[in-house]
């Protein structure tokens, strides 16, 4: 009977989640906010992305991998994995990730942010007033700023 107590504290120890240094897929909402940031004299269209989800380091990010050209704009969200530091900040919070879609010219551009399996297509319309992210069906990503004024 006096072992009871060393049941929970060793599932404690051995959760599921893994430790820093490994990579974790993604097992949550991503939450999309847009912005507009000044670089080298011109302003950059910037998504900032973090996970809904809480992990064991603050300072995992979200790999993604970025593809197409033109007026094509394709953001595969990966995997969680430990930040450039590969240390483990002793902290609990959500994977992050910035993502920098460029100097954007007026127009509309097709956009997909996929969360694994889960596919998401909109479009990104940037005009001289704001920037406008459409996305009808949303799974696997929550946009917090759909329209950024400029």
């Amino acid at each position: 009977m006096k072992y009871l107590f060393c049941i929970p504290v060793f599932l404690l120890i051995f959760s599921c989640e893994k430790g820093p240094g490994d990579e974790l897929l993604i097992d949550s909402l991503v939450e999309v906010e847009m912005a507009e940031a000044a670089v080298g004299g011109g302003e950059q269209v910037v998504l900032h992305c973090k996970t809904l989800k809480e992990y064991i380091c603050y300072d995992y990010v979200i790999g993604y991998d970025r593809n197409g050209d033109g007026d094509v704009i394709r953001i595969d969200f990966q995997h969680i994995a430990p930040g450039a530091s590969q240390q483990c900040a002793s902290a609990v919070g959500p994977a992050r990730a910035s993502i920098n879609l460029g100097n954007l010219e007026n127009g509309e551009y097709a956009i997909e942010l996929n969360n694994g399996k889960q596919l998401n297509k909109g479009t990104l319309e940037v005009s001289d007033k704001e920037l406008i992210l459409n996305f009808p069906k949303q799974t696997g990503i929550d946009i917090l700023t759909p329209v950024v004024l400029r």
